[in-house]
């Protein structure tokens, strides 16, 4: 008796990536950069990307201060694609000590939340912060909780939009193949 089996290649790929910096949280261990900001800054996909994340063969994870959204693919394109999705919105839950080792405003309320996006557009080349200064998190990143909309209470949000096809920091090229792209968000540390 033989018994015919078909073999099925799944491939996953990086849809974007975001790297959390922090130099307080950076530390080399024999010429290799390792980074604790995720014990203390973490993402939380929002209801919407929730649902994304069930519904769509995409999910994230997060290893040695980055932040990776990966879904799977055919070759360089979706293996499918997204339906009536705009954008991937994950929340950022802060602790204590990483508002007590970061250079924030002092005088932001519960009402505020820093607001990172693919759309603000600072960096080049390599260098795509998703901060409105490519010098780090500043006061403009900080924004009405009421204009922002948060699902629930969040010291950040991040949006990465993936119908912004007309530049450099888009998830698709304009023939749907993954442009793998590398943001990155700069903290600064506090002096204290």
């Amino acid at each position: 008796m033989s018994v015919l089996v078909d073999r099925v290649k799944t491939t996953y790929q990086a849809f974007f990536t975001i790297e959390l910096e922090h130099p307080l949280y950076e530390t080399v261990y024999t010429g290799v950069g390792i980074s604790s900001i995720s014990t203390d800054l973490y993402p939380v996909p929002d209801k919407d990307t929730k649902n994304l994340f069930n519904g769509y063969p995409a999910n994230f994870g997060i290893s040695n201060g980055a932040m990776i959204c990966y879904t799977r693919t055919n070759g360089d394109e979706l293996f499918s694609p997204i339906e009536s999705v705009t954008s991937i919105r994950f929340l950022l839950k802060a602790q204590s000590r990483f508002l007590d080792r970061t250079i924030l405003n002092p005088t932001r309320t519960m009402q505020q939340v820093y607001y990172f996006t693919n759309k603000d557009r600072t960096g080049s080349g390599s260098d795509k912060y998703l901060t409105s200064a490519a010098t780090g998190v500043s006061d403009t990143d900080l924004l009405p909780v009421a204009t922002v909309k948060p699902s629930e209470p969040c010291f950040a949000v991040i949006d990465i939009h993936i119908d912004d096809t007309g530049n450099d920091y888009r998830l698709l090229d304009a023939t749907g193949k993954l442009m793998h792209c590398n943001y990155k968000i700069r903290f600064q540390p506090s002096l204290s």
